[in-house]
């Protein structure tokens, strides 16, 4: 079953970040708590992890790309 992967709220506010580097590519099997990209947001640098076991079927933004939160 697919499951879409949604940036987690960072807090403090933040409602976008740009997409610093993916750590995982399309295809690869994560697992939960795996880092799967550093984010920038206007106040830290912060990796984010799966939220759940599974593959990577499409990364939706490239470097460099401002993502909603």
């Amino acid at each position: 079953m697919k499951k879409d992967f949604i940036l987690p709220d960072i807090g403090e506010g933040i409602v976008e970040c740009e997409i610093v580097d993916w750590l995982v590519a399309e295809g690869d099997t994560i697992t939960e708590d795996q880092p799967v990209c550093d984010v920038m947001t206007d106040k830290a640098l912060v990796q984010i992890p799966a939220v759940f076991n599974g593959v990577v079927s499409k990364l939706y933004y490239a470097k460099g790309d401002i993502a909603k939160v």
